[in-house]
C-alpha cells in the first residue's frame, strides 16, 4: 500500500508541473471566484481500502461529499478552503466468520484553483484529516468474535490522513458541473456531480 501511495504521489506531482508550467497567460478564474460555494458528490473508483479480497464485498460504494469555497484571488487564480467527507462499508464471510466493516475518511483542505479553458475549473491543493475504520467479526455458530489483531491487515487501523489532489469541474451550466478528481481518500479517483451555489 505505502508503494502504491508514493507512485500515486509522483503521478499527481507530474500532472501537477504539468498543468501549470502549459499554463495560459490571459486565462482568468470564472468558474470558482472569491466567495463562491461549491458542493460536490461522487463516487470512488480504484478503493484505498480492503481492496484486495474478494471475499470481501462492498455493500455501500466509496461515496464522496466534498465542499469548496474561494476565500481569495491569488495572482490569476483564487484560493479555496474547504471539507472532505467519505463513506465506504463492506461484508463477507471467511471460514466461519462473518464479517461487517465500514470506512470513513473526512478532513480539511485548501486548494489553488485555476481555468485553463472556458468552463473548466481546474484545481490542486492538500488536504489533512483522520481515516476510521471499523470491523465486527463474528462466529454465527458458536458465538466468538474475532479481534482485530486476526485480520491480519493493516486496512482496519484507524489514523491521521493527508493527500496531495488535482482535480477539474467541467460547467455545463451555470450552476451545474461534472467533476473528476484524483487524490487519496476512500479511494484514489473520484467522479460526480457539482453544485454552485
Amino acid at each position: 500500500m505505502k508503494n502504491q501511495f508514493n507512485k500515486l504521489t509522483k503521478i499527481q506531482l507530474i500532472i501537477f508541473l504539468a498543468t501549470f508550467i502549459g499554463s495560459v497567460q490571459n486565462a482568468n478564474c470564472q468558474t470558482f471566484s472569491e466567495k463562491n460555494a461549491v458542493i460536490n458528490l461522487g463516487v470512488g473508483l480504484l478503493p484505498t481500502w480492503y481492496s484486495g479480497n474478494s471475499w470481501f464485498k462492498t455493500t455501500v460504494p466509496q461515496t464522496v461529499l466534498i465542499f469548496d469555497y474561494g476565500i481569495k484571488e491569488a495572482g490569476r487564480g483564487v484560493i479555496g478552503v474547504g471539507a472532505y467527507l467519505g463513506y465506504a462499508a463492506k461484508k463477507g464471510s471467511l471460514g466461519p466468520f462473518e464479517f461487517k466493516g465500514s470506512f470513513v475518511s473526512f478532513g480539511v483542505r485548501g486548494s489553488y484553483h485555476y481555468e485553463f479553458v472556458d468552463k473548466l475549473d481546474t484545481y490542486v491543493g492538500l488536504m489533512l484529516g483522520f481515516r476510521i475504520a471499523t470491523i465486527t467479526a463474528l462466529d454465527p455458530i458458536s458465538g466468538v468474535k474475532a479481534s482485530r489483531s486476526d485480520f491480519g491487515s493493516n486496512d482496519f487501523n484507524s489514523k491521521l490522513a493527508y493527500s496531495f489532489f488535482v482535480g477539474a469541474r467541467y460547467y455545463f451550466s451555470n450552476n451545474f458541473a461534472a467533476f473528476g478528481e484524483l487524490g487519496y481518500g476512500v479511494n484514489v479517483l473520484t467522479v460526480g456531480l457539482s453544485y454552485k451555489l
